[in-house]
C-alpha cells in the first residue's frame, strides 16, 4: 500500500507554504500526548467496560540529559555532553538560597554568578540546569532583564514538543519589554511573531506591524507581514504591502504577487514571477562574485558563535545574550523562497522530477535547512525511488534533531511506508505511532463540523491501517517472553468468548473493548509495580493495548461515516447498542468496506495469538 498522492498533498496543503518556511499557521493541538491517543473513553455497558487512560504528560526535556537538583546546598557535577568536544568536564556550585544577603553588591555578584552559570550550562547542552540557574537569578533579582530574556528564548525555542505550552515565554518577553531599552524591542517583537505564528496569527500580525514601525527598511519583515496577512485572508493588506515593496524595487514584492497568483490558482503566472526572481538573483550573485558559504562565514565571524541544535547561535544583541534563529542568517532569503515555492507548484501538479530540481537547488543554497531534503524525499517517494527517498528523509530528520515540526510528521509518515516495505517493522511502527499521536488524534465527533471530521478520518485511515499491519506482524514474530502474570487466563476469564472470531462490526467492537481493558489494566499494574516484569514484556503489553485502541478508532470512524449527519457520542456512557442502532454497512463506500475486510483479517490473526 503506497500512501495516496492526493491524500498527502491534501495534508500538505492544509499546512501552507508559508507555514513551512516563514510562519507556521497550523493550529496548535490542544492536548498533551497520552500513551493511547484514541483512548480516554469510558463504557458503562457491563459487557464492554472501558477504563479511562490516564497518564503523565510528556517530559519535554528528554534531550537535555540533565541532573535534577533536589538540595540547594549540594554541589553538582556537570559532565560534558558526548556531542560537545570543545568543553571539558566541569563542576558548578549551586549557591544556597539560605545565605543572607549582606549588601547590594553581594546580591549583584550572586546574581551575576547564577546568570553566568546558566550560560555555561546552556553551552554544555545542560538545558534544564541552565533554566534552574536562571530561575534562581530571577528570583534573586526580579528586575534584571538579562536572565528573564534568556529564559524566554530557551522556553520558546528549545522545544521538543509541538504542543508545549508557551505561556511562560510570553510572560517573560512582555516583562523584558518593560525592562529593556527600546533598541532591544525589535528582537523581542520578532520572537513574539514566531511564538504566536502557529497558534494566534492575529497577534503574530500585530507584532509584525510593530517590527515594521521600528525598522521600516527591513523588506523581509514586510514580506513576512504580507504572508501572514494572506494566510489570514486579508487580501487588501497583502496587496498594499506588495505595492510598497515594488515601489522600493524589492524582489519581495514579486514574491508576494506570485503567492497571490497561486492563491487564485494561476500557477503559470506564479511560475513566471518566480522565474523572474530566480534569474535576477542569480545574475546579482554572479556579478557580486557571491558564494553559498556566506552564511556560514557570517556565523563564524559572529564571535565564533557555537551552533546549537542545528538551528540557533548564541550571540549578543546589544548587551543581552540571545538565541538567534539560523534562518535569520540566510544570505539569499529571496532566492531560497522562490526556489521552494516553485517546487511546491510542481509538487501539486505531480511533476515530481521537476519539483526535485528546485528543492535540490534550495538545499544547496541552504544545506542546514531540513525542509528541502524532506521535499526531495517526497518527490522521490512518488517517483518510486524509495532508497533515494529514504536517504533524503533521514537527512531531513537528522537536521531537525530532537525538534518536532509539522513537516516532520509528513516525513515520518512516508518514511514509515518505506521501512515497512523493507521489513523494518519496529522502525516503521515508531514513525507511524509518532504521527498518529501528534497529528491524527481522536476526532471530536460532537463539536466539529462534519466536513472537518470527514477530513480527519480520511487523513488517518491509511495511517491506522498500516500501523495495525505493522503491529500484527510484530506480534507474530515477537510473543510476550515473560509469563510471570497469567495474561492468557485473564483473557479467558473475561465475560465473553474473546477468542471466537467476530462476525459483525458490533461484535468486533465489543471484543476489542474488553481486550483493550484487559491489556490496559495489566499495563497499569506494571507501571504501578504491582506486577514485576522485564522491559520487553512491558513494551509488548503496551503495543497490544495500542493495537486494540487503533481498532476502536477505526470502528468509530466507520460508524460516524455511516450516519454522520445525525451522529453523536456520549463519552461518559458509551452504549454499543445505541451506537450501532442505525448502523448500515451498505451506506459506506467501497473503499471503507474493503478496509473492514482487512481489519477483520488483522483482528482474527491477533485473536489466534492470544
Amino acid at each position: 500500500m503506497m500512501f495516496s498522492k492526493s491524500l498527502l498533498l491534501q495534508c500538505s496543503n492544509q499546512l501552507s507554504t508559508i507555514t513551512r518556511k516563514e510562519l507556521s499557521i497550523s493550529c496548535l493541538l490542544n492536548q498533551q500526548l497520552n500513551i493511547s491517543n484514541f483512548g480516554n473513553r469510558s463504557f458503562s455497558n457491563t459487557n464492554s467496560l472501558f477504563v479511562n487512560n490516564k497518564k503523565n504528560s510528556k517530559n519535554n526535556s528528554d534531550i537535555t540529559n540533565t541532573t535534577t537538583t533536589t538540595t540547594p546546598k549540594r554541589k553538582k557535577s556537570i559532565k560534558t555532553s558526548k556531542n560537545n568536544t570543545t568543553k571539558k568536564e566541569q563542576t558548578i556550585e549551586l549557591i544556597s538560597e539560605s545565605i543572607p544577603v549582606a549588601t547590594t553588591l553581594d546580591k549583584e555578584n550572586r546574581y551575576q554568578k547564577l546568570y553566568n552559570d546558566a550560560i555555561e550550562n546552556f553551552k554544555l547542552n545542560q538545558i534544564d540546569l541552565a533554566k534552574e540557574f536562571l530561575d534562581r537569578a530571577i528570583k534573586l533579582c526580579p528586575n534584571k532583564a538579562e536572565a528573564i530574556l534568556f529564559r524566554a528564548d530557551i522556553n520558546n525555542k528549545i522545544r521538543t514538543d509541538m504542543d508545549q505550552d508557551r505561556t511562560d515565554s510570553v510572560v517573560d518577553y512582555h516583562r523584558a519589554l518593560e525592562l529593556t531599552p527600546k533598541e532591544v524591542h525589535l528582537s523581542i517583537y520578532k520572537a513574539l511573531v514566531k511564538l504566536y505564528a502557529d497558534c494566534d496569527i492575529t497577534k503574530s500580525i500585530y507584532y509584525l506591524e510593530k517590527c515594521t514601525e521600528i525598522d521600516p527598511n527591513n523588506f523581509r519583515t514586510f514580506y513576512e507581514l504580507a504572508c501572514a496577512s494572506l494566510s489570514h485572508d486579508d487580501i487588501k493588506k497583502t496587496l498594499d504591502v506588495a505595492k510598497q515593496l515594488n515601489e522600493k524595487n524589492s524582489l519581495y514584492g514579486l514574491l508576494i504577487l506570485a503567492l497571490l497568483s497561486t492563491q487564485q490558482e494561476n500557477d503559470d503566472q506564479a511560475l513566471k514571477l518566480y522565474n523572474q526572481v530566480i534569474q535576477t538573483e542569480k545574475n546579482r550573485m554572479k556579478q557580486e562574485n557571491s558564494n553559498n558559504n556566506n552564511k556560514n562565514n557570517n556565523i563564524n565571524n559572529n564571535n565564533e558563535s557555537q551552533l546549537f541544535f542545528n538551528r540557533y547561535i548564541l550571540a549578543k544583541e546589544g548587551n543581552y545574550d540571545r538565541l538567534i534563529d539560523l534562518d535569520h542568517q540566510v544570505e539569499n532569503h529571496i532566492l531560497y523562497n522562490a526556489l521552494i515555492d516553485s517546487g511546491e507548484i510542481y509538487m501539486r501538479r505531480e511533476s515530481f522530477k521537476e519539483a526535485y530540481k528546485f528543492y535540490k537547488e534550495a538545499s544547496e543554497l541552504e544545506p542546514t535547512f531540513s525542509y528541502p531534503f524532506s521535499q526531495m524525499g517526497t518527490a522521490c517517494y512518488y517517483n518510486n525511488k524509495f532508497e533515494e527517498a529514504l536517504r533524503h528523509f533521514n537527512k531531513s530528520l537528522e537536521i531537525d534533531g530532537p525538534f518536532e515540526s509539522y513537516d516532520s510528521l509528513e516525513t515520518k509518515m512516508l518514511r514509515a511506508d518505506i521501512l515497512f516495505r523493507k521489513g523494518k517493522l519496529d522502525e516503521a511502527y515508531q514513525d507511524l505511532d509518532f504521527v498518529i499521536k501528534h497529528h491524527y488524534r481522536e476526532c471530536d465527533y460532537n463539536n466539529l463540523e462534519s466536513s472537518e471530521v470527514l477530513t480527519q478520518i480520511e487523513m488517518r485511515t491509511q495511517l491506522l491501517e498500516r500501523a495495525l499491519e505493522c503491529l500484527v506482524k510484530k506480534f507474530q514474530s515477537t510473543p510476550i517472553p515473560d509469563q510471570s502474570f497469567d495474561l492468557k487466563q485473564l483473557i479467558l476469564d473475561a465475560p465473553a468468548n474473546l477468542t471466537q472470531p467476530p462476525e459483525t462490526l458490533l461484535e468486533m467492537f465489543e471484543k476489542t473493548t474488553l481486550l483493550y481493558q484487559t491489556y490496559f489494566e495489566v499495563f497499569t499494574a506494571l507501571n504501578e509495580n504491582e506486577i514485576a516484569t522485564d522491559l520487553v514484556s512491558r513494551d509488548l503489553i503496551q503495543q497490544r493495548f495500542q493495537f486494540f485502541d487503533f481498532i476502536l478508532a477505526t470502528i468509530l470512524d466507520s460508524v460516524y461515516l455511516c450516519h454522520y449527519q445525525s451522529f453523536s457520542i456520549d463519552y461518559e456512557c458509551f452504549d454499543p447498542d445505541v451506537l450501532f442502532a442505525n448502523y448500515d454497512e451498505d451506506k459506506l463506500s467501497f473503499e471503507r468496506k474493503q478496509l473492514h475486510k482487512n481489519i477483520f483479517k488483522i483482528f482474527n490473526k491477533v485473536l489466534k495469538l492470544l
